[in-house]
C-alpha cells in the first residue's frame, strides 16, 4: 500500500480542483518515487480511500522544502516599525549644520554691507590716509 501521506496529498489536490494527473506530476517533481506516487494515484482513482484517515492541512514535505523551511525564516527579517506612544513625540533630524552656515554666511553679509556704507560715507578721509600712506 502507498505512503498516506501520498493519497492524502493527491485527494486534497483533487478536491482543490487539479487534475490527478497534474497533481501526480507535482509530487514527482517535488522529489517523490514517481512508482509511489503512481500506485498512490491508482488509490485515489479507484476510490479506495475510506481506510485511510485524513491528515489535517496536509502539506508535502521533501527533503529540500525542509532545508528551505530551516533556511528562509533566517534570511528575512521584516522591517520594524518604530510604534509612537500618545505621549511621545517625533524627534526631527537635526539640521545643526545647515542653520551655522546660514548664520555665518549672514554675519560675513552684514561685515561687506557695514564696510561698503562705511566707504561711502567717509570715502575723502579714506583717500586722504591712503595718500598720506604713498
Amino acid at each position: 500500500m502507498p505512503k498516506e501521506e501520498l493519497i492524502a496529498g493527491l485527494k486534497q489536490a483533487i478536491e482543490k480542483g487539479e487534475s490527478l494527473e497534474k497533481a501526480k506530476q507535482s509530487f514527482i517533481n517535488a522529489g517523490y518515487n514517481a512508482n509511489e506516487v503512481k500506485e498512490a494515484a491508482s488509490f485515489v482513482s479507484s476510490g479506495v480511500l475510506t481506510s485511510i484517515p485524513e491528515l489535517p492541512n496536509y502539506r508535502p514535505t521533501t527533503p529540500q522544502q525542509t532545508i528551505k523551511q530551516q533556511i528562509i525564516p533566517t534570511q528575512i527579517q521584516q522591517p520594524q516599525i518604530p510604534t509612537r506612544l500618545p505621549n511621545q513625540q517625533f524627534q526631527q533630524p537635526k539640521k545643526s549644520k545647515g542653520k551655522i552656515l546660514i548664520i555665518i554666511l549672514a554675519i560675513f553679509l552684514l561685515i561687506l554691507i557695514s564696510g561698503l556704507i562705511a566707504t561711502i560715507f567717509f570715502k575723502d578721509k579714506i583717500i586722504e590716509i591712503i595718500n598720506n600712506i604713498v
